[in-house]
């Protein structure tokens, strides 16, 4: 049976086998989209990289990847405004008030932990990452003052993989630690013998290859210890030199990482393609125009040019210098430009802009610049809607972002604090439920308000049909349809009142109804006994008139 260490071993190797294949797209994608990121085979994490003004000449793809980021975050999960609730799939459930305020108080330490844990800061960090090699990975830690804590990993320090399902659940990183970092982290007792020696002799500053898995703890890993190494994932770290022992062994209960793609080709694919992948030809074409440009204005205001040898160190081409004459020969005769510049630089500049807005367009810069400003025009969500309904593509990337970031980030949150104790005691009313995240940034409400369309469509065509077929309005359980309506607008569901106040309400009403007929019916018969008292028939009443035949007839 193998054993653990040669399954960590080879399920690494085969995870950066399939991560090399990706590494050239990146390396390019980087360079023009986010310059300063990306750690590949060759460059040390400690290494100060800098802006490379020889490849970027215009910045545009750099602040058009900055506007996506920012756009993400004011849409989707701003600091300043609820973009999560918690809720459960039993609406009459959370009705009850005591399952209301405990919602509301989890709901609340939730955002208190974010604020105070860097999320924000993290999050925006990882749109980067995500809007240009439309991949990126940070991990979730727990720490003990802020409940939680991140480590953030850039393009092409890690590898990925993914299940049968499509979801990432493997994750590998090599990296290079001093000999004291690695000693004081595992303990001299844990590292290699070499490793040890170099410590022993003071030898610190020694770079050692460490190699780090996080895989699920299938029952092919059984040998596995119990307690945090019988965890659900495993959690470890070795010496790439290392041929037999790890250096630790743990585990989490959750898989640690977010790590969201913007698409994938196929449940196979464990990294993501998206707005950077398909903006490099431009990003590229763009930086060759500005150069071309840069060089045909050069040549206009300085051309090259054309100086007789006998001229050689005498003539001066520097604003206000002399070149000496010989009259007789003419002031200049000899020389000239080598050569008519007919550059036309407006083609140049509209040939630039278009490829600025083309690129702009696929980062979807004018849809998340005015997202970003709704936040001060106050727009709502539906007005958000309808000013970017030709951005309905973004619909499967903002689910993807649900599943693969918000989820995950509040559920491993979620647990930690429970498991902490740092969560109020959960109602006996909601024992067993699911619960349940809604997302209601302002693109999550945009989406959904994209929906509530169809609602409108129908109950306008049933209104309309009403008129002519009145049964037509017997197809429609008005109820529900306002539920629905309201959640897709992300209306308050405290506005709405249960089945059961409904029920009371209309019963209430029904009686009122009742009595007010009864009423009415008795106010009749008093009004026609006045009338009949007081019509006479032969000298009697009509009233006792028919009071006198019925007794007879009785």
């Amino acid at each position: 049976m193998t054993n653990l260490f040669e399954t960590a071993n080879k399920i690494h190797k085969d995870l950066y086998a399939d991560q090399n294949k990706w590494v050239s797209a990146w390396k390019d994608i980087r360079d023009y989209f986010i310059p300063m990121r990306g750690l590949f085979d060759g460059e040390g994490s400690n290494d100060g990289k800098m802006y490379d003004h020889k490849r970027i000449i215009n910045d545009t793809p750099v602040r058009a990847i900055r506007d996506l980021a920012a756009g993400l975050t004011s849409g989707m999960s701003s600091p300043s405004h609820p973009w999560f609730e918690l809720d459960l799939e039993d609406k009459e459930i959370k009705k009850n008030k005591k399952v209301k305020e405990w919602l509301k108080t989890t709901q609340d330490f939730l955002y208190s932990v974010f604020r105070k844990s860097g999320t924000y800061g993290m999050l925006d960090w990882l749109y980067h990452e995500f809007g240009s090699v439309a991949t990126g990975a940070v991990m979730v830690m727990e720490d003990d003052e802020k409940v939680i804590q991140f480590r953030q990993f850039t393009i092409g320090e890690y590898a990925l993989g993914v299940n049968n399902l499509g979801v990432v659940d493997k994750f590998a990183r090599k990296y290079q630690a001093t000999v004291k970092q690695v000693v004081d982290e595992f303990g001299i007792d844990n590292v290699s013998g070499e490793v040890k020696q170099l410590y022993q002799t003071y030898d610190y500053e020694k770079l050692v290859d460490v190699k780090f898995l996080i895989i699920p703890n299938e029952k092919r890993l059984s040998d596995v210890a119990k307690s945090s190494r019988n965890m659900p994932f495993l959690s470890l770290y070795w010496e790439a030199k290392e041929k037999q022992s790890f250096l630790s062994v743990s585990g989490f209960e959750e898989f640690p990482l977010i790590t969201p793609r913007w698409s994938v080709k196929n449940t196979k694919c464990a990294y993501g393609y998206g707005p950077g992948w398909q903006s490099l030809g431009d990003a590229r074409m763009l930086q060759r125009l500005e150069r071309d440009k840069l060089i045909a204005s050069q040549k206009i205001i300085d051309p090259p040019m054309l100086v007789p040898s006998s001229s050689q160190g005498k003539f001066n081409r520097l604003p206000g210098g002399i070149t000496y004459y010989d009259p007789a020969n003419g002031p200049s005769a000899d020389i000239r430009p080598a050569y008519q510049i007919n550059v036309d630089i407006n083609v140049m500049n509209n040939s630039i802009e278009n490829t600025e807005r083309r690129i702009q367009r696929q980062m979807y810069t004018d849809l998340f610049l005015l997202v970003a400003q709704t936040q001060k025009s106050g727009r709502t969500a539906t007005e958000i809607n309808e000013l970017t309904g030709e951005k309905r593509i973004l619909g499967p990337v903002l689910e993807r972002m649900d599943m693969e970031i918000f989820t995950p980030l509040i559920s491993r949150t979620i647990e930690i604090s429970a498991r902490n104790g740092l969560l109020p005691e959960p109602p006996e009313e909601i024992q067993g439920q699911e619960l349940k995240i809604e997302y209601v940034s302002i693109l999550a409400k945009a989406q959904k308000a994209a929906r509530s369309g169809a609602v409108d469509q129908i109950m306008g065509f049933v209104a309309n049909s009403a008129e002519l077929f009145p049964n037509v309005l017997d197809t429609i359980d008005i109820d529900k349809a306002v539920d629905v309506y309201g959640d897709m607008l992300g209306t308050p569901p405290e506005i709405f009142r249960s089945d059961a106040e409904k029920f009371a309400l209309r019963q209430s009403r029904q009686q009122a109804a009742q009595q007010q007929q009864q009423a009415e019916q008795i106010s009749g018969a008093i009004q026609g006994a006045k009338t009949l008292s007081d019509t006479q028939i032969g000298g009697v009443n009509a009233l006792d008139k028919i009071s006198e035949v019925s007794g007879a007839n009785l």
